[in-house]
C-alpha cells in the first residue's frame, strides 16, 4: 500500500544494531519532553486562571510560557554541550502559543476543570513539536532516515528551510 512502511522498513527505523534508531540517537528522552512541558503548562495555565478567570489573556499566556520553558529545558538537559539559544526558545513558544490558541478555540468550558487539562496538553504537543523539529541531533537523525524512495532527506530540508532558512540548531 502507497504511504506504508513495510515490516523491515520499520525494523530499518528502529534498529538499535546499526547506530541507535533515530529516536535513540537523538539523546532526548521523548516522555520526559512532554511530561515536562505539559506540567509546567498546567501549572502555569492554573496561576493564570486563578489571577485573571479562564480563556483569559493571563491564562493563555502563563499556559503557553509553562510549556514553552517545561519543552525547552527538557530538550537541553540532558545535552553533552547544552547551547541556550533565544531563536530556538522563540520558536519552541510559537509552537506553544499555536497549540495554547488551538486549546483556547476548540476545547470548551466544563466544570470539571477538564478544558484545563485538555488545554495543557494541546499546547504541550504544540511546544514538544516545535522543540523536536529545532533539535539538530534529532533532525539529523530523522533526516538520515533513507525511506520513501530516498526522497524523504529533500522534502524534509524543503520544509526545513520554509520554517528556519539557517536550518536546525541554528542560534
Amino acid at each position: 500500500p502507497r504511504g506504508k512502511l513495510t515490516k523491515e522498513e520499520l525494523r530499518e527505523l528502529f534498529d538499535a544494531s546499526e547506530g541507535g534508531d533515530a529516536f535513540g540517537r537523538a539523546q532526548l528522552c521523548f516522555l520526559g519532553l512532554a511530561a515536562e512541558s505539559f506540567v509546567l503548562a498546567a501549572m502555569l495555565g492554573a496561576t493564570g486562571v486563578l489571577w485573571g478567570g479562564r480563556r483569559s489573556l493571563q491564562h493563555v499566556a502563563l499556559q503557553t510560557l509553562g510549556g514553552a520553558l517545561g519543552a525547552y529545558a527538557a530538550a537541553t538537559m540532558h545535552k553533552a554541550q547544552p547551547v541556550v539559544c533565544a531563536r530556538r526558545f522563540l520558536l519552541i513558544l510559537a509552537g506553544a502559543l499555536a497549540g495554547s490558541l488551538c486549546a483556547r478555540a476548540a476545547v470548551p468550558v466544563d466544570e470539571w476543570d477538564l478544558d484545563l487539562v485538555a488545554s495543557s496538553v494541546l499546547t504541550a504537543v504544540g511546544s514538544v513539536t516545535a522543540a523536536l523539529a529545532t533539535d539538530a541531533d534529532f533532525v539529523q537523525s530523522v533526516s538520515r532516515q533513507e525511506h520513501a524512495g530516498g526522497k524523504g532527506r529533500r522534502v524534509f530540508e524543503e520544509l526545513w528551510s520554509a520554517i528556519d532558512p539557517e536550518g536546525p540548531g541554528a542560534c
